[in-house]
This record gives structure tokens, C-alpha cells and sequence, in this order.
């Protein structure tokens, strides 16, 4: 504990608390500081816990007119990852459209499985380009090829690089004719 030494009115050395908490003298200031980050942590809990009971925040005229629309959903559930489905549309009258799933597995990596059945028997590719679907760039990271409308893949990318990022998923027709498009969406 630090303590300083003072003088009695007697002329005795005594020993006195550094200042501290007037509730209780012999708390030093690092223990105040504690206690004020816990009390703040405590009530970022109680925050946290009643919006998750309570439904979130009520959803916004815009959310309403975005009906109809290409939707994504984010998620977080206590002791869940944090995941986003992506609504893949049909491109260049293929009659292939479906979704992405992402998922933050925690460690830097997001898994991304693709469900989006097919009419073509062949296999193929898919990849996360840089860009949107109505503007697509180069390929950033290559999916495993879709095969009978389905793919699995881990990324060795943040889900929060790629949430935050403009970034695309896309399905090619076949490796043989990868400039024809059959599917998109905007992650």
C-alpha cells in the first residue's frame, strides 16, 4: 500500500492513505479505476441483454421500403458466429439463383456455402471478386466450383474485412466459359 509519513501534533511519525475513495480511504485510485471500468462493463451487459430480449431496435420507414428488394441478414447470437446471408440472382437468363452463406468462424476465416441448384450438369467455378455485380472486379478469393447447385468453402478472410469491403460473389457458367455469368450478389 503507499502510504506517506506525517507528523503528529505531537511531533510522532504517523502513517496516512495516499488519497483515494472518500467512502473508503484505504482504496488507492488504480482500485477506483477498476471499479469504474467494472460499473461501465456491467452496464453495457445490462444494454446488450435487453436488447437482445426486447427485439433489437424497431425497424426504420427505409427498412420498409426495402421490401421487395435484395436483402442481407446479419446475425449475432450470444455464443453463436456472426453470419450474412447473401441473395444470389439470376444473371444472363440462366435460371440459377440462390444463396450464400457466411460465416465468421472466429479466427480470421468465414466460411461461404453456396446453395443455388442448377440446370447445368457441369461443374462450376465460383469465386468472392472485388467490385459488385453490376460493376464486377478481378477475383479476390476462389470458391470451390458449385457442383449439383451446392459449394463449401473457408476463406482466409475476416468476416468483417469482407462485410466491410465491396466485394461480390459469382458464379461462372463453366471454367470453359467463365465470362457468362449465371448468378450474383452483393456481399
Amino acid at each position: 500500500m503507499n502510504e506517506q509519513k506525517e507528523n503528529s501534533p505531537m511531533g510522532e511519525q504517523m502513517e496516512t492513505p495516499k488519497q483515494g475513495n472518500p467512502m473508503n480511504p484505504m482504496q488507492s485510485p488504480m482500485m477506483q479505476n477498476k471499479n469504474v471500468w467494472l460499473l461501465a462493463a456491467a452496464a453495457l451487459l445490462v444494454a446488450a441483454v435487453f436488447l437482445m430480449v426486447s427485439g433489437g431496435i424497431a425497424p426504420t420507414d427505409e427498412a420498409e421500403e426495402m421490401e421487395g428488394e435484395e436483402m442481407q441478414e446479419e446475425e449475432q447470437v450470444e455464443g453463436a458466429a456472426l453470419f450474412s446471408e447473401i441473395t444470389l440472382n439470376e444473371q444472363n437468363n440462366s435460371g440459377q439463383s440462390g444463396a450464400a452463406l457466411l460465416t465468421d468462424l472466429g479466427d480470421g476465416t468465414t466460411r461461404v456455402v453456396i446453395s443455388a441448384p442448377s440446370p447445368f450438369e457441369n461443374l462450376q467455378p465460383a469465386h468472392i471478386h472485388s467490385g459488385t455485380c453490376e460493376n464486377l472486379g478481378g477475383v479476390v478469393y476462389p470458391l470451390a466450383n458449385v457442383e449439383g447447385g451446392s459449394s463449401d468453402t473457408v476463406v482466409a478472410a475476416s468476416f468483417g474485412d469482407l462485410a466491410e469491403g465491396t466485394f461480390a460473389i459469382n458464379i461462372h457458367m463453366s471454367a470453359e466459359q467463365s465470362d457468362v455469368y449465371t448468378a450474383c450478389g452483393n456481399i
